[in-house]
């Protein structure tokens, strides 16, 4: 079963589209609890771009390093994009903990889901691109 060349780069755009429209879920259900003066605020066009933007950026530099290390490495383990994505997310965020741990300052109004973004982002990128993996195309499907 061969996959049409587009494939790769459909999988891409729509796990990066999925994770910043979960993002911005996420970031108007926290706007709406902490800040319930603004609700009626609405994102611009630019905002919602400019995120899509750092995201796409920034998955496809981890998806070229993923590509990289897979093509060069012998060990099976680095295989999975699981290991690979979470590894480097998990230590990210544990250096992003402990600098907050030194400062010693209170979270206030919602600001501890910056420290969770980066891991959360990689669970839903990697997710949603094994779930697009799932997606089997048959030459007979291509228009």
């Amino acid at each position: 079963m061969k996959r049409y060349p587009v494939f790769k780069t459909m999988k891409f755009l729509g796990s990066t589209s999925l994770v910043t429209f979960v993002l911005f879920i996420l970031t108007n259900t926290a706007t709406n609890h902490y800040f319930p003066s603004e609700i009626g605020t609405v994102l611009s066009i630019n905002e919602v771009l400019s995120v899509y933007f750092i995201i796409v950026l920034s998955c496809l530099v981890t998806e070229l390093l993923f590509k990289g290390v897979t093509n060069s490495s012998t060990y099976k383990w680095l295989h999975s994009p699981w290991m690979y994505y979470l590894a480097v997310t998990l230590l990210l965020a544990m250096f992003c903990y402990v600098a907050w741990v030194r400062a010693s300052q209170p979270i206030q109004n919602g600001l501890w889901l910056d420290y969770t973004t980066l891991p959360l982002s990689a669970v839903l990128y990697c997710l949603f691109r094994q779930t697009f993996g799932l997606i089997r195309i048959k030459k007979t499907d291509v228009i």
